[in-house]
C-alpha cells in the first residue's frame, strides 16, 4: 500500500491499479457522494479516474498514470501546464450539469464547477503536456464558473508567484478572463470557506492558522 503525495485533506493510497481515497473531516459523506456522482457522470466524457468501487467512507478509483502538474511547474513548463488547464476547464464548464447531483433547476450562468481546480489537482502526460486526469471532485457542484477560474489563479499566485505571467496562457486557452474585481472577490470567498472548513475540523491547529494567514494575504492582493 503506497501513500500518495499531494493529498492534504483525505488519506489517499495506491495498491496496484487501484487508488483508494478515504474521506476525512467535515461533511466527509457529502464530499464522497459528490465525487462519486461527478466521476460517474463524466467518465468517458472528460479525463477522470474511473470509479471502481464505493464504500461508506471511501472510494476506489482506477489508477491513471501521469505526472502531477505541480512537478511540471517550472519556468520552462508552466505556460504549457496552465494552457492545458485552461483548455480542460473550458470542457468541464461546457458539460450539461443537469441530473449529476440532483434535479434542481440550473440558475442562469451556472455550470458544472470542479470546486478545487488548478495544477494541484491534475495529472499530465509529461511529453505532450495534455491532461490525463482531473482529480478530486469532492467539492464539485453547480455554480458560478468564475470560482474555478479564480481558484486556479489563486493556486498560481499563492504557490508559484514567480510565474504569474503564465496566467495569460491559462486565460488565453480558456477564452475568457473575468475582471480582477470579480476574480478577487471569488478568491477571497473561497479562502474564507477553506478557513471555515479547518476551523470546524481542527480549531486552534497550525494548519488552521496557516489558512487564516493565506486569507489575509489574499485579501491584500492587487492585480
Amino acid at each position: 500500500m503506497e501513500k500518495l503525495a499531494h493529498s492534504y485533506t483525505n488519506d489517499t493510497t495506491r495498491s496496484g491499479d487501484v487508488v483508494t481515497k478515504h474521506y476525512r473531516g467535515p461533511d466527509a459523506a457529502l464530499r464522497l457522494a459528490r465525487e462519486a456522482a461527478a466521476v460517474t457522470a463524466l467518465e468517458g466524457r472528460l479525463p477522470v479516474a474511473g470509479l471502481v468501487r464505493r464504500e461508506s467512507d471511501r472510494l476506489h478509483f482506477a489508477y491513471v498514470p501521469g505526472t502531477h502538474a505541480k512537478e511540471l511547474m517550472s519556468k520552462s513548463g508552466t505556460a504549457r501546464v496552465l494552457a492545458s488547464c485552461g483548455r480542460t476547464l473550458k470542457r468541464i464548464h461546457a458539460v450539461d450539469p443537469r441530473g449529476i447531483f440532483d434535479n434542481s433547476p440550473i440558475p442562469p450562468g451556472h455550470t458544472l464547477v470542479h470546486g478545487d481546480y488548478g495544477p494541484n489537482n491534475v495529472l499530465l502526460d509529461a511529453e505532450t503536456m495534455e491532461i490525463c486526469a482531473v482529480l478530486d471532485w469532492e467539492w464539485s457542484r453547480v455554480g458560478d464558473p468564475v470560482d474555478d477560474l479564480a481558484w486556479c489563479e489563486w493556486i498560481v499566485r499563492m504557490y508559484h508567484a514567480e510565474q504569474l505571467a503564465a496566467l495569460d496562457d491559462f486565460y488565453g486557452a480558456y477564452g475568457e478572463r473575468p475582471s480582477w474585481a470579480v476574480r478577487h472577490k471569488a478568491m477571497v470567498g473561497l479562502c474564507r470557506s477553506l478557513v471555515t472548513f479547518w476551523e470546524q475540523w481542527r480549531p486552534g491547529s497550525e494548519i488552521t492558522a496557516h489558512r487564516r494567514s493565506q486569507l489575509a494575504t489574499t485579501e491584500n492582493w492587487s492585480e
